[in-house]
């Protein structure tokens, strides 16, 4: 059996409020035969005598339709950078509200251990007198995988383009299902997300 994938999706709600979201892959190699005169290939890893097993990513889009505290949120990005100090030890975390959806097409950034957070303006957290909130924070068990590498004159690119960026913020519409588009493999033209985008809708307490 060749490229015989089972996907597997753990989502895990725990006692502390937390939402965590795993997915796993089994199943075979990814494989095909070298081509004629070729015997060491550029773009994979030799299985077995003239297998080649390719370089190749798997993309996931998963929508997220968040209401914390009720319906009025807003979104902002949280990077945590230095500060100019006397003796230089000072780093802060920097809060950045994410506006419209046009400039809320975000990618991770483990060099600042960004987060991304929910919170709702119009709610105040008893302890800490600041908006009620849910983070989302990226992270992995392995490696840290890249955003869709392909470039943009590439098919892949145009039908995929959701997977060019690791957040992308929308206002809810019901009419808006499928942020990946209806259709991924047979669209010929970006569809979802990228074209949502383009109203440049406002996302800030909506």
């Amino acid at each position: 059996t060749v490229v015989n994938y089972e996907y597997l999706f753990y989502w895990r709600f725990k006692l502390d409020g937390t939402i965590d979201y795993e997915i796993r892959l089994s199943g075979e190699l990814s494989t095909n035969l070298l081509s004629e005169r070729e015997s060491e290939p550029t773009h994979g890893t030799i299985v077995a005598p003239g297998v080649n097993a390719q370089i190749h990513q798997h993309m996931f889009c998963a929508r997220l339709d968040m209401a914390v505290d009720g319906d009025e949120n807003t979104v902002s990005e949280i990077d945590v950078v230095p500060e100019e100090s006397e003796l230089g030890n000072a780093f802060v975390a920097k809060e950045t509200v994410l506006k419209n959806e046009s400039e809320a097409v975000r990618t991770c950034d483990a060099t600042k251990a960004r987060t991304w957070k929910v919170s709702n303006p119009a709610k105040l957290n008893p302890i800490s007198k600041k908006p009620v909130a849910y983070k989302l924070v990226p992270f992995t068990r392995g490696p840290v995988h890249p955003v869709l590498m392909t470039s943009d004159k590439s098919s892949v690119s145009s039908k995929g383009q959701f997977a060019k960026a690791n957040l992308w913020v929308t206002p809810r519409d019901p009419k808006e299902r499928f942020p990946a588009g209806e259709y991924v493999v047979q669209q010929q033209e970006p569809d979802g997300l990228p074209k949502w985008i383009k109203a440049k809708r406002n996302i800030e307490n909506t």
